[in-house]
């Protein structure tokens, strides 16, 4: 009898772990991982009519996810707070244009690389006092905007001098640093400085309103010394390697099945 009431305490235990094990891993599965967008990106993200975030980012990360088996809900966050966010855990995932850059490995864990951008300088073809600049280092004593603490402005500053992104306006630099992306494109078609430097295909998006309505030429010179482009990942807390495997995983399946390309068809055309 005691043999026999061992054996049913044992299978008692065992049931238990299995229990319990399987609910864990339900309890994963459940998991839904937020994402932080700076929706103030278009085409990447931003905010449409319906105040949903949506865009290329978003639709990469969406079919990421899917693939992967994880669930998603995408909040519209400042970008200011972006490595807060993922150490607080408010966040688990950030999904915004973000450019990789060994200095950041040491504050947050990348994705696999889902895309690739330009940085540029762009400014106004009437504007005499940048007619014959077509470098970034010949924005010197020039005025010029960018986003604070973006890898473009932290480029700028490199090149011009001035420190990376901590000051909203370096005087002597003549470097402002602008909330957003947007900010800065509006600084530049209002003529209050003469350039201004982020995403090529984003400021062409966002200007695109404005320069057909006022009739305003634009152009655009690379911010970097050759044709160099910068690579965008999706990020995670600084050692999350599990999450950060998951989705590069799903990112993997996206391209092989064909799903990434039909993503890419609908915001940029055939061009990759």
């Amino acid at each position: 009898m005691k043999t026999v009431g061992n054996l049913l305490t044992y299978t008692k235990q065992i049931i238990c772990i299995v229990f319990f094990t399987i609910s864990a891993v339900a309890l994963a599965s459940d998991k839904t991982y937020i994402v932080g967008s700076d929706a103030s990106y278009p085409p990447y993200e931003f905010v449409d009519e319906n105040g949903q975030v949506v865009g290329f980012d978003i639709d990469v990360l969406s079919a990421v996810g899917k693939a992967a088996g994880i669930k998603l809900k995408f909040l519209n966050t400042p970008w200011k707070s972006w490595v807060n966010t993922l150490n607080d855990g408010s966040r688990d995932i950030w999904a915004s244009g973000i450019a990789v850059q060994e200095a950041r490995k040491e504050l947050i864990t990348y994705t696999d690389s889902y895309a690739t951008n330009q940085m540029v300088v762009f400014v106004r073809a009437d504007n005499p006092n940048v007619r014959n600049v077509h470098t970034l280092a010949g924005m010197q004593g020039k005025t010029i905007a960018g986003q604070k603490g973006s890898i473009n402005l932290g480029h700028a500053q490199a090149v011009l001098g001035g420190e990376n992104g901590c000051n909203s306006t370096d005087e002597k630099q003549h470097i402002i640093a602008t909330d957003t992306q947007f900010l800065a494109y509006i600084q530049l078609l209002l003529g209050k400085v003469d350039g201004a430097i982020g995403n090529k295909t984003v400021g062409q998006y966002l200007m695109k309103p404005f320069l057909d309505k006022n009739h305003i030429a634009i152009r655009s010179f690379n911010a970097y010394d050759s044709e160099k482009s910068v690579q965008l990942a999706f990020v995670v807390k600084k050692g999350n390697v599990a999450l950060a495997a998951k989705l590069n995983q799903g990112l993997k399946t996206i391209r092989k099945n064909g799903e990434y390309d039909k993503i890419m068809n609908k915001w940029f055309g055939n061009s990759k």
